[in-house]
């Protein structure tokens, strides 16, 4: 009897188990159904351009080389899955059409409400924006207030507007590391390090309590070129007198006595901007020019409408060039927001080389490296494309370093942008045990095995010979790398050796010292890339891993429920929680090899 009645508990607890299910499929599909409807009658298309109008670059979010996507219900948990990202080559695409354009008269920049611009992305819009200038069109720009990088780009602009209300700081290059040395030593854990080279800086969190000097040799080194290039290209650009930028930088809390702490009187009294204007006198301004529409709105059009609006760039070329984008930190496994699997990767190049199509590949770098391992199952695939008889040409981007620059130094040729970060040829190994924390609380460890590498655990020191062999190994990894480069770059090893040891360069040192072949950005690597293959009629093919739509759609439909869809921004140069989380993700993988720059990880950038 008792059997029975439980059976039939059971069964009434599956009953509404279905029951509910199926409410939860039908109810979503409804939603989808809804939505799919709704689609249909709001599409109006692409917003026409408007006659003798404004073309508005308002990005939003953090910039990128290409945008990431993975599986949106993966991400529900994701801490940076609200985070937009913007196209860099979305943007400048815009500017290079609107050039030619006789229906846009000005272009008008709104960078607010984008994230930290690096210098080397920079110089890409600022070279499009240039270009634009010599068609004798105007550029404007305007924000409530400025940071740093987006008035780099922004100086560059014929009529440079700030709120009276807002502010302009120069606050330089820098930043600063946590050290956990005494932490770590307080509660009874330790760092095991084992690493070749004097500059490998990534670890010095985990066995100082301050930056070495050889760390802060080549970061200083490094931040002095990036200071006096950004000082010089925007005194060029507002004609101020050589040595303005960093008078201000310097003495601001001087400035801003003069003018009784208005920031916003500071800067337009050091010719930093034009004029002072709200946005209702800015919009009035800008109307003047182009015009308003019906709803009094400036004549206008926001560079992604204008994207849509223009026809598609159909290429009937037989012969394509691949474009193959490594992004983020470099690791095994699926895919993760910003970063690069080396599956995925691996993927699509063997794809390229087996295409009929292909007669090159352009491997657009902006990495700061990570799994010593995965960069070099890239690199092997580049190879065998190499092989095929197929040039291989790496262009970098903001970052090239450490595993960005281990998968590019057998390339054909390798352009660098001005201010790329690259080099930091070395690698790193760290164990953490916390044996002493274990003996604090009355935790001892004993046992006993066969050799000394078959008891190892994150309670006991490593003995000798495991420390042995993980030095090897990394002084392997090093070797290795020191090789690759050698042999990629045809230098001799002893030219390596000086330049390697986890230093880092900047794109113009990089090709002083040979790390690159050339300065130049993607279409001087197409350019490159189609010489070598000697082919006179083709087109690029950006290549990307296929989504599935039917992922692609529950994004969207997840994209437009989310509130906030970006997290505020935190202080410059401090580490942000997904690069902190990626470092700590790295470091667990003692057993591995590291190829991860340090001063692009940690903060100094």
């Amino acid at each position: 009897m008792a059997s029975a009645e439980s059976e039939g508990i059971f069964s009434r607890i599956g009953t509404v188990i279905t029951k509910t299910r199926n409410f939860v499929l039908n109810t979503l599909f409804v939603i989808i159904l809804i939505a799919i409807i709704a689609g249909f009658f709001t599409s109006s298309g692409s917003a026409p351009v408007p006659d003798k109008g404004a073309l508005v670059i308002d990005p939003r979010g953090i910039l990128v080389e290409e945008r990431t996507f993975s599986n949106p219900l993966d991400n529900l948990w994701n801490f940076n899955y609200d985070i937009l990202e913007a196209e860099l080559g979305e943007i400048t695409r815009a500017i290079e059409l609107a050039e030619n354009d006789s229906q846009i008269e000005m272009i008008i920049l709104d960078l607010e409400g984008l994230g930290n611009i690096s210098l080397a992305q920079g110089d890409r819009i600022i070279d499009a924006l240039l270009q634009f200038k010599n068609s004798e069109k105007t550029i404007a720009s305007y924000a409530n207030g400025y940071m740093q990088s987006h008035y780099y780009v922004s100086s560059v602009a014929d009529e440079l507007y700030l709120n009276p209300m807002g502010s302009l700081m120069i606050d330089g290059f820098g930043g600063s590391n946590l050290y956990f040395k005494d932490f770590l030593d307080r509660y009874g854990f330790e760092a095991h390090v084992y690493r070749v080279g004097d500059y490998k800086e990534a670890v010095e969190p985990f066995i100082r309590n301050d930056m070495s000097e050889e760390s802060k040799e080549v970061n200083m080194r490094m931040l002095d070129k990036l200071w006096a290039g950004f000082s010089e290209k925007i005194e060029k650009h507002r004609n101020l007198e050589s040595g303005s930028i960093n008078r201000y930088g310097v003495g601001f809390a001087e400035e801003l006595k003069k003018t009784k702490g208005d920031f916003a009187r500071a800067a337009i009294e050091n010719n930093l901007v034009d004029e002072l204007l709200t946005w209702d006198q800015a919009r009035v301004r800008f109307g003047e020019r182009v015009g308003f529409q019906e709803d009094e709105t400036i004549n206008s059009i926001d560079y992604q409408s204008y994207l849509l609006s223009q026809d598609p760039d159909i290429s009937f070329s037989s012969d394509k060039v691949a474009v193959i984008n490594i992004q983020g930190p470099i690791f095994l496994g699926s895919e993760g927001m910003g970063a690069t699997s080396a599956d995925t990767a691996i993927q699509l190049i063997r794809e390229a080389r087996r295409s009929e199509e292909v007669v090159a590949i352009v491997v657009r770098v902006d990495s700061p490296g990570g799994s010593a391992f995965a960069s070099e199952m890239i690199r092997l695939e580049l190879e065998l494309a190499q092989i095929d008889g197929i040039p291989v040409v790496a262009s970098f981007a903001s970052v090239a370093a450490s595993g960005g620059y281990w998968l590019s130094a057998t390339s054909d040729y390798i352009f660098a942008e001005p201010n790329t970060v690259t080099g930091s040829i070395g690698v790193f190994s760290v164990l953490f045990t916390a044996e002493k924390a274990a003996s604090n609380i009355g935790i001892q460890t004993d046992g006993v095995a066969t050799t000394p590498f078959s008891q190892v655990n994150p309670f006991t020191k490593p003995n000798p010979q495991l420390s042995e062999v993980l030095q090897l190994s990394v002084e392997h990894g090093y070797n290795q790398f020191v090789e690759l480069v050698a042999r990629g770059r045809g230098l001799e090893r002893d030219l390596v050796t000086p330049i390697a040891q986890g230093k880092v360069w900047l794109g113009t040192e990089a090709v002083e010292n040979g790390l690159a072949d050339d300065l130049g950005s993607l279409p001087e690597a197409l350019n490159k890339a189609a010489e070598l293959a000697q082919s006179e009629n083709w087109s690029p093919l950006f290549m990307k891993k296929p989504i599935d739509p039917r992922d692609a759609f529950l994004a969207e439909l997840l994209k437009t429920a989310r509130v906030g869809s970006i997290v505020p921004e935190t202080v410059k140069n401090i580490v942000s929680l997904s690069e902190l989380d990626e470092l700590i993700y790295q470091v667990k993988q003692s057993s591995k090899l590291q190829a991860l720059c340090d001063v692009c990880v940690l903060g100094l950038r």
